[in-house]
């Protein structure tokens, strides 16, 4: 299990190489979940809590609008 965590300046892309996962995704009280597997992308917007369960090993690139480590050396990564 990989993430428990949202952005507040960044939109994330993911898109799989290999292997499958489920995203949890949870905001306003509001869960839901999908599975993903090889050649699937998807965006997670801001603000938007996102958990994965990799279910097979798994490559897959992660994307971001503005990137996570930000000029005054602070993260845009927080926990719920």
């Amino acid at each position: 299990i990989r993430g428990g965590h949202f952005h507040k300046l960044n939109g994330e892309a993911f898109f799989i190489i290999e292997g499958s996962l489920e995203l949890t995704v949870k905001k306003d009280n509001l869960e839901e979940k999908y599975n993903f597997g090889k050649d699937d992308m998807f965006l997670i917007h801001e603000f938007v809590n996102h958990e994965f369960r990799f279910i097979t090993d798994t490559i897959l690139v992660s994307m971001y609008d503005n990137g996570v480590e930000l000029d005054n050396g602070t993260k845009d990564i927080f926990k719920i």
